[in-house]
C-alpha cells in the first residue's frame, strides 16, 4: 500500500501547504484573508512582515517557507501522467 499526501489529490500545487490548508479551518484566519483580499501587494507584504516581527518578539518559530515564495510546480497533464505511469509500470 503506497501512502499519499493529501495535497497530491487537490487540484492546484498551492495545495502542497498542509499546514495552510490546517490553518485555513480556522475561521479568524478565514476572516483575515478576506480582510487582505482586498489590500495592494505592499499593503499586504507590510502586513506579513509585521507578523514574522509579532511571532519573533513572541518567540515563537519562524514559518516554514516564509520569504520568498517557493516556485510552484508544474503540474503534469493526463496524458502525461499516463505516460508517466506507464513508462515506470514498463521500468524506464
Amino acid at each position: 500500500m503506497a501512502l499519499l499526501s493529501p495535497a497530491h489529490l487537490l487540484p492546484h500545487p498551492g495545495y502542497d501547504d498542509l499546514a495552510a490548508l490546517e490553518a485555513f479551518e480556522d475561521p479568524l484566519a478565514r476572516r483575515l484573508l478576506v480582510l487582505l483580499g482586498d489590500l495592494p501587494e505592499s499593503e499586504v507584504r507590510a502586513v506579513v512582515a509585521h507578523l514574522e516581527h509579532r511571532r519573533e518578539a513572541l518567540g515563537l518559530p519562524a514559518v516554514p517557507g516564509a520569504g520568498k515564495p517557493k516556485r510552484a510546480r508544474r503540474r503534469r497533464t493526463e496524458t502525461e501522467a499516463a505516460q508517466y505511469a506507464a513508462d515506470a509500470l514498463e521500468g524506464l
